[in-house]
Order: structure tokens, then sequence, then C-alpha cells
């Protein structure tokens, strides 16, 4: 298994949460151009539990509130008017804001990442159904020239040698040791859904089992991160370094 594609495996975090954000804006845009459910960017953040919420302390204290969620939130201050346009969205602004939102997720800590994922998943779930995010996702992903169906679950999985040039990371198990120690490895897949697994140091092992275990606890969560994230950086890292025929460094 090449380092780079471990390495770029390991900011699972970061494009979970750029995904799932751009998610949190597109989906209210969708319902605004197809009924009243959201009508706000305030909503698109939200939902309406938060909302209610902000009502009720902006009474009390009208900058509190525009402070507080601008101190904590992952998403650019540019998107909320484009969380308010109509629902028509185009390739290259979908490709403009992921590329602001990497830029955003990558200055938080790795603690704060997982925050931002926990929370941008709540505010999905509070505004948007399986069945729109499934849409929204598959939407994405065709403007940005992914193959939704290229890490769907294959049963079974094809035979024959595991692929590692469309290899890609598709969970984390750790186990314990006599000592008490944890060990863990990810779980990679390729693009014909067999599995092979990798031994990882615990610091990054980790992050990504808390990343997978927070994504287990969302069902919307693992159908974003098949149908777009783990497409996309396949396709980043073909564009980055097409594979070559018996190149050694893919048998690392």
């Amino acid at each position: 298994m090449t380092r780079k594609r471990i390495a770029i495996g390991i900011s699972l975090a970061v494009h979970a949460i750029l995904l799932v954000v751009l998610l949190l804006w597109y989906v209210p845009r969708a319902q605004v151009g197809s009924g009243p459910q959201v009508t706000s960017a305030k909503a698109a953040r939200g939902g309406a539990s938060e909302i209610e919420s902000d009502a009720s302390s902006s009474s009390r204290n009208p900058n509190a509130n525009r402070s507080a969620d601008e101190s904590t939130r992952a998403v650019p201050a540019e998107l909320d008017s484009v969380a308010q346009a109509p629902a028509e969205v185009s390739a290259q602004e979908i490709e403009q804001s992921i590329e602001s939102q990497i830029r955003s997720a990558e200055t938080l800590s790795d603690e704060r990442k997982l925050t931002e994922l926990e929370k941008n998943l709540q505010r999905l779930e509070s505004v948007a159904s399986e069945q729109s995010v499934q849409q929204v996702s598959s939407t994405i992903a065709q403007s940005l020239g992914l193959d939704v169906d290229q890490y769907a679950d294959k049963t079974p999985p094809a035979e024959g040698t595991f692929d590692t040039n469309t290899a890609q990371l598709s969970d984390v198990v750790r186990t314990q040791d006599e000592s008490g120690a944890w060990r863990y490895e990810t779980v990679m897949v390729d693009a014909d859904g067999r599995q092979m697994r990798v031994p990882t140091d615990a610091a990054g092992g980790q992050q990504l089992y808390d990343t997978f275990e927070l994504m287990k606890r969302y069902p919307m969560a693992r159908g974003v991160y098949q149908t777009v994230v783990m497409p996309m950086l396949q396709k980043m890292l073909e564009e980055e370094s097409p594979p070559s025929p018996g190149d050694p460094a893919d048998a690392n």
C-alpha cells in the first residue's frame, strides 16, 4: 500500500467534515426551491431546534448569538448568501465551495474536526431526510465527475488480487493486546469490493477510529462517505499520480 494513499486516507476527518458541511447548505437550497421547509441561512446551518434556541437567547443578548456561531462553525462566512440562493448549483460553484471548506477545515485541530463533524451531522439530520441526502450526494458526485457506485457495497466481492490502485479506507478496527494497549488496523476496500487490513500507528489510528465510530452513529454519513468522499479521494489520487502498471510503489 503506498504511503501517499494512506496519508490521504488519514485526512478523512477533513473531507468528511467538508462534505457534510457542503450538504448542510446544499440540501436546504434544494428544499427552498421546492417548498417552504427551510427559508434562511440560519435554518440551513442549524435546523429548527437551533433557531428556537437562538430566538430565546437573542432577546437577552443580541450579539452573543452571532459571536458564538461565528466562532464555532467550519463553514466560510461567504456561504451564508449561497445558502439562500435558488436551488440551481453549477459544478464550478460546488468545486469552489469544496476548496473553500477544505481550507477552513484544515485549520482545525483533530479534536475540533471531530467536534465539528458531529455538530454538522446533527444539523444535517435536523434539516434533511435520508432520501434527500442521497439525492444531493448523487448530484454533487455527478457534478464533480465521480462514479457514485464506485465504492458501493459489493456482495459478494470480486475474486482475485486486491487492487491497491483503487484502495480506499472503508473502516477502522481496533484490538487490545496483552498489555492493554490499543492496536489499530485500517480496512481498505478496492473498487471491486475486495478488502485488505493495514496496520496503522496509534495516533493516526485513534483519529480514524473515532471518525468512523462517529459516522456509524449517523446512518446518513455512511452514504455520503461511500457516494462522494471515497470517489473524490480516489479521483484526487489519480489526478496527482496516475497509476503505472508494475510501479513498485503501488505494491508497498
